[in-house]
């Protein structure tokens, strides 16, 4: 049967699958990694040697104390400092009552705290050597207030000064080489795979993870950026081309900073690897609820749906056409192909398989009899 699902990546839109001489040109081994400091930012951001978690409840449930049992659960191996103002203790863990209390300089920081709280907390995990910071806490642009958006303001002033940002409003980062994880993300798979996904909905980043899990897709990295003050689709896409444990990149988009920019990056990129993108917001009520989710434009259809064909990107509708497609990708290896053969275990499965395949432009060659 598993001929016949890894053909199901191909059964999403019928312009792409009748480019059936379509050459896979997938670099197995990653590109040269390109001379960025961004690069380097990243490498330290997805592989921390330790992490400072800034709103850890000593009492009752809350994000901070969530994402420490989280790390927890699905064992990471560093050193983890908890934060909270009132200090105490949690779990075992002392509570430094600041930042600037932890004894030694920070890899990468997790911010749960109040929105009003978080630009300063920004400020002291920068101050503590963290090369970056996932900011999990909501409360700024996507609510539509002039506050929210001055309070987002300010995490990117504080990022230009050099801490690199993935945030706010997300779930932030799985990574099962280092053992990071989503907030909801206990029990996610420790097995490395050449999958990554970059969603802007944390919701979607967690369910995808979780069907992974179950479906046999590995990932190499999760990321959920929300908002996206800082890093967001564009620069996180450029990275995962010249990353090594990445062959197969899926994106979960509601809108982009810069467009001309992103096509021609995602086009750059898709020549390398395969790209599979699952835009949102493009009919009307999607468009609206996009605005209140992440404040971001969701877009023309047409548009965008031309866009990603010129690209050489591969348009999904949901999220179970994503998960099929990246299996599919993930086990395939790169040549040229220009037929189909269908095997399975019964006789109606193979001839709605055949149809299926004709009807989206697939040749299934005649078999010469043993």
């Amino acid at each position: 049967m598993h001929d016949v699902i890894y053909n199901n990546c191909f059964f999403h839109d019928q312009s792409q699958i009748k480019r059936r001489n379509y050459v896979w040109r997938m670099a197995m081994k990653g590109g040269n990694r390109p001379d960025n400091s961004y690069s380097v930012e990243l490498d330290k951001i997805f592989n921390p040697k330790n992490i400072a978690i800034v709103g850890v409840s000593s009492a009752g449930f809350g994000f901070g104390s969530g994402i420490l049992l989280s790390l927890l659960a699905i064992g990471y191996k560093g050193k983890i400092y908890a934060v909270n103002k009132n200090g105490g203790e949690f779990f075992g863990f002392k509570l430094y009552k600041s930042v600037q209390d932890i004894p030694s300089e920070i890899d990468f920081a997790i911010i749960s705290v109040p929105a009003e709280l978080v630009p300063a907390s920004l400020e002291a995990c920068r101050l503590k050597g963290a090369a970056g910071a996932e900011i999990l806490s909501a409360g700024f642009r996507e609510t539509g207030t002039a506050e929210g958006a001055k309070l987002e303001q300010e995490i990117k002033d504080i990022s230009r000064k050099g801490i690199r940002v993935i945030g706010p409003n997300c779930f932030g980062i799985y990574c099962p080489k280092s053992g990071l994880t989503l907030l909801p993300g206990p029990d996610l798979s420790r097995e490395e795979g050449p999958v990554a996904f970059l969603s802007q909905s944390g919701g979607m980043a967690i369910d995808l993870a979780h069907i992974g899990k179950w479906m046999g897709i590995r990932f190499s990295k999760v990321v959920s950026f929300g908002n996206g003050a800082d890093l967001r689709e564009t620069e996180l896409l450029e990275y995962l081309q010249h990353d090594p444990d990445t062959q197969v990149i899926c994106m979960y988009i509601e809108g982009v900073e810069d467009g001309r920019r992103f096509f021609e990056t995602l086009k750059k990129v898709a020549a390398t690897k395969p790209v599979i993108v699952y835009k949102g917001g493009l009919s009307v009520s999607g468009h609206r609820a996009v605005e209140s989710h992440t404040a971001s434009m969701g877009g023309n259809r047409i548009i965008w749906e031309s866009a990603l064909r010129q690209s050489n990107a591969i348009q999904v509708n949901d999220m179970y056409d994503m998960a099929h497609t990246a299996l599919g990708f993930s086990l395939i290896p790169p040549g040229k192909y220009s037929g189909v053969a269908v095997t399975g275990g019964g006789g109606a499965l193979g001839v709605s398989s055949c149809d299926l395949a004709e009807r989206f432009g697939l040749i299934l060659p005649e078999l010469e009899m043993a």
